[in-house]
């Protein structure tokens, strides 16, 4: 399960010096995220619970040469044609329809809390 950051630390975040040393590893996360101090309390709240098993997504993938393509009268979901998959390094989102790379996040060697569910269930028969 993923560690509660107290208030005191979430303050360092928004410091007003940006070159004073990072002190917690979520630092430029918070900031590209979270617009005030009572956000970054809510965001670390919500990061210390386990992942939820529900479509929680806020702000979706999408191959940027798909949404250039995309006919009017379909959504992004509706158009898209994405594969996402283990790697050796991490996670990556590939493009089917133009068999490009919409991104790959590299976990640098650590393991992070993650709710595989649907692998847990018995009716499935896995």
């Amino acid at each position: 399960m993923r560690e509660a950051i107290n208030t005191e630390e979430a303050s360092k975040c928004f410091a007003a010096d940006p070159e004073a040393p990072i002190k917690c590893v979520a630092r430029k996360t918070v900031r590209k995220v979270c617009q005030s101090l009572e956000e970054a309390e809510a965001f670390f709240d919500y990061m210390s619970k386990p992942a939820p098993a529900t479509n929680e997504i806020f702000r979706f993938f999408h191959c940027g040469l798909c949404v250039k393509e995309k006919p009017k009268e379909l959504s992004p979901r509706e158009w898209a044609q994405l594969e996402v998959g283990w790697t050796l390094h991490g996670l990556q989102i590939w493009c089917k329809r133009h068999e490009c790379n919409v991104c790959h996040i590299d976990f640098q060697g650590h393991q992070h809390p993650a709710n595989l569910e649907i692998f847990q269930r018995n009716d499935l028969g896995l």
